[in-house]
């Protein structure tokens, strides 16, 4: 699960920075121009794209740092059991 997030983390960084520098500083200010998503296929406009891109990184990146969090947990507890049986054995 945590190496798929950190795929699609990287992926839509990827995407975002390449799909931000096709953007014109004239496409950005006067802001009638739509821009196709890769790997989507839609059209929206550019004032969307640089609202919603930002807001969605963050999303995907409290979720990878969520997991990672979950698993250092579940792993802490797993290392403490595994120490307590091993301390019975000897």
């Amino acid at each position: 699960m945590n190496r798929n997030l950190f795929v699609l983390f990287n992926l839509l960084l990827a995407v975002s920075f390449i799909s931000g520098l096709s953007i014109s500083d004239e496409q950005l200010l006067v802001g009638t121009f739509t821009m196709a998503v890769p790997l989507i296929g839609i059209q929206i406009p550019i004032w969307t794209f640089a609202s919603v891109t930002p807001l969605l990184v963050l999303i995907v990146h409290f979720d990878v740092l969520h997991n990672l969090n979950e698993h250092s947990r579940k792993l802490k507890s797993w290392i403490t059991l595994w120490e307590k049986i091993l301390l019975r054995k000897h």
